[in-house]
C-alpha cells in the first residue's frame, strides 16, 4: 500500500504533504480545508515484469521437440524452428536444477496403545450359615437377589444362603433385625457340603484371625483337626464321610493346635574314634651347661619340677579360668563356683476346640475368640 495526500476540493493526489500544501495554495487560496491521507495499491511496472519474465525463460539450454536439436537459450532454438518449420513449444533442458531428494527418514514407530483389558469377572461361590426359626420368620419377605433360606431335612434348622458378592445384602439384613448366625450341628454341616463337587477341596478360615488353616484330618468324634499348613486340605467326599460316622445332632467342631510346633533339630552325632595302644616318647632331660661366672645355678633335672599347680593352690586359684569364677575378682582369691546353664524347652501348645458358624466354597467358617467348651 502506498499513502496518497489528495486535495479536499479538486481530488488531485500527490505523493507529499508538502505538495498537496503548495496545490492549496496555488489553486484554492479562497477555498478553506486541508488535505486528506488516501492508503492506494502499488502499482506494478509492467515493463520490467515482461522483461523479467523473458529473461527469466531464456535461462538453460533448449530443444527442438521434432528433431530433439540443443541450442543454447530461447532464442536460437525458436529460430532453428521457424528456419526448419519445426512445430511444437521448446523443451527446456541442462542447468536444471536438480531436486534435492530428502532423504527419507525411517517412520518412527508409534507406540500401540494399549486395549483397556476386561475387568477380571469376580469368582462366584455359594455360603451358608445357620439362622433361628424366628430369625427366618421375620427375614423370609425381605429377601432378595440370591438369597434363599432352607431347611436341612436331618435337624430342621434354618441355613440362610447365597452368593459371595451379594455379602452386603446379608450385613444389612443382620443390621436392620439385630441377629447373627448361630452354630452349625454336623448334620447342618453334612447339607452344605452337597452343594458342592465331590472332588472340591476345603480347609478351615479363622473370621476372628482372617487366616486360613489345613485341615489335616477328622476324628472319629466329627472333630475336624486343623493343621498349621494351609496348604493341607481334605477332599469334600472324605469330610462327609468322617462327619457321617460322628453324633449328626452334636455340634460341629473345629481344634488342634493353632500355632507352629518348634521342632529343634537333630543333634550331629561324632564318630566315635577307637584307642589304639601307643608308646609315648619321653623328652630328652636337657643338659646342665656350666656358666662363666661364678654364680650357682640351680639344676633342672626334668620338667616335673614345675609344679604350677601348687604354686596356684598356695594362693588359693585355679587356672580354669573358662569354667569357674570368683565371686569379686577373679585373681583376688575370693571364693570359686562352676558356671551351669540347661535350657529348658518351652512346653508344648495345648489343642483348643472352637465351634462352626458357616460353610463357603473351599472352607469351614470357625471363630476362634469362642471356645466350643461353653457349649459342652
Amino acid at each position: 500500500m502506498v499513502k496518497v495526500y489528495v486535495c479536499p476540493h479538486c481530488g488531485d493526489e500527490s505523493k507529499k504533504r508538502a505538495d498537496c500544501r503548495k496545490h492549496l495554495a496555488e489553486k484554492h487560496p479562497n477555498l478553506k480545508g486541508s488535505c486528506f491521507v488516501l492508503d492506494k495499491p502499488k502499482e506494478v511496472n509492467k515493463v520490467k515484469a515482461t522483461k523479467k519474465s523473458k529473461i527469466s525463460n531464456r535461462k538453460g539450454r533448449y530443444k527442438c521437440p521434432q528433431c530433439l536439436r540443443s541450442f543454447k537459450g530461447l532464442g536460437a532454438v525458436k529460430d532453428h524452428m521457424g528456419s526448419k518449420k519445426h512445430k511444437g513449444e521448446p523443451i527446456l533442458i541442462g542447468n536444471e536444477k536438480k531436486k534435492e531428494t530428502k532423504k527419507e527418514e525411517p517412520k518412527k514407530e508409534e507406540p500401540k496403545k494399549e486395549e483397556p483389558k476386561e475387568p477380571k469377572a469376580i469368582q462366584e461361590y455359594l455360603c451358608s450359615l445357620r439362622i433361628y426359626p424366628e430369625v427366618a420368620d421375620v427375614i423370609r419377605e425381605q429377601l432378595t437377589e440370591s438369597l434363599k433360606i432352607t431347611t436341612n431335612p436331618d435337624s430342621g434348622n434354618y441355613i440362610l444362603s447365597y452368593l459371595n458378592i451379594h455379602r452386603y445384602l446379608v450385613d444389612w439384613l443382620k443390621f436392620n433385625n439385630n441377629f447373627t448366625e448361630i452354630e452349625m450341628e454336623n448334620s447342618d454341616v453334612i447339607y452344605c457340603l452337597n452343594n458342592y463337587e465331590p472332588t472340591s477341596e476345603f480347609g478351615i478360615y479363622d473370621k476372628a484371625g482372617l487366616k486360613s488353616f489345613g485341615i489335616k484330618d477328622v476324628l472319629d468324634n466329627g472333630v475336624m483337626e486343623c493343621d498349621f499348613d494351609s496348604n493341607v486340605i481334605i477332599e469334600n467326599s472324605v469330610l462327609m464321610g468322617r462327619l457321617l460316622g460322628a453324633e449328626q445332632e452334636d455340634l460341629a467342631c473345629v481344634g488342634g493346635i493353632w500355632k507352629k510346633v518348634y521342632t529343634p533339630p537333630a543333634k550331629k552325632t561324632t564318630p566315635t574314634l577307637t584307642k589304639t595302644n601307643t608308646v609315648q616318647k619321653q623328652l630328652p632331660t636337657p643338659v646342665q651347661k656350666p656358666l662363666k661366672s661364678s654364680k650357682k645355678q640351680t639344676a633342672i633335672q626334668s620338667f616335673q619340677d614345675w609344679e604350677l599347680g601348687d604354686l596356684a593352690e598356695g594362693y588359693g586359684m585355679n587356672y580354669f579360668a573358662s569354667e569357674i569364677y570368683s565371686q569379686g575378682s577373679r585373681w583376688t582369691g575370693g571364693n570359686s563356683y562352676q558356671q551351669t546353664t540347661t535350657y529348658k524347652p518351652p512346653a508344648p501348645p495345648e489343642p483348643k476346640y472352637h465351634p462352626v458358624y458357616g460353610v463357603i466354597e473351599g472352607y469351614i467358617i470357625t471363630d476362634r475368640i469362642i471356645d466350643y467348651e461353653i457349649f459342652a
